[in-house]
Order: structure tokens, then sequence, then C-alpha cells
């Protein structure tokens, strides 16, 4: 995935909605390329069987569940599909974003069987 993709998954990770022309503004980007990379997004979360971004009105929609989230922000911080390990910096990523989205404490245990 590219790394404005990635960013932009990211953004979208944390939010329910956000407007296509406030983030097409923070990526530096016109609102056409901002559709058309939910375009691509949407193209891999099908095919990882994962809910979809829609737009509305210049709105991007996004509900994710917490699990969700953390397979999409797996997603995100891999720099590609055939990589089988994260850096140090990567791994600190991930626990990051999995103990800031998580409702339930986060056990380091679990999260590692995540990887398996």
């Amino acid at each position: 995935m590219r790394e404005r993709l990635k960013r932009l998954l990211n953004i979208l990770i944390k939010k329910d909605s956000e407007s296509v022309n406030e983030l097409a503004l923070q990526l530096k980007v016109t609102p056409r390329t901002i559709r058309n990379e939910v375009r691509e997004i949407n193209d891999v979360l099908a095919s990882n069987q994962l809910p979809q971004l829609y737009v509305k009105k210049g709105i991007i929609n996004s509900q994710f569940a917490e699990k969700e989230q953390q397979i999409l922000a797996k997603m995100a911080i891999l720099n590609d599909q055939n990589q089988n390990y994260l850096s140090p910096q990567q791994r600190v990523l991930f626990l990051l974003l999995a103990f800031l989205t998580s409702k339930e404490p986060v056990f380091i245990i679990e999260v590692g069987k995540f990887y398996n």
C-alpha cells in the first residue's frame, strides 16, 4: 500500500467521518484524488472482507469495530503484503494503535497472537 494511502487509512481509522475537502487540504491533494484513494482502499478492504468506507455529500464515513480497527492498523503499518515481520518502530506504532483504540484492557500476549 502506498504511503499516502496508509496515511489516509490511519486518519480514517481514528474518526467515524471526515470531509473529503478537509482530507484533501491535510494531505495536500485534490478532492478527486481523495475519492480515488478511497476507492483503492475499498478494494483492499473488500479483498480482506472488511467493511468499506462510503462517501456521501462530500463526507467519508467509516464505522469500524475495534477488531476491524486493529486489522486496518496492521494493514496500514505494513509496507507491503509480502512482509512477514515488523520493524521495532512499526511494532511500537501497532501497539500504540491497539492501546489507543481499545475500550478493553490490551494484553501484549494477545496482540502477539494477532501476528501468528
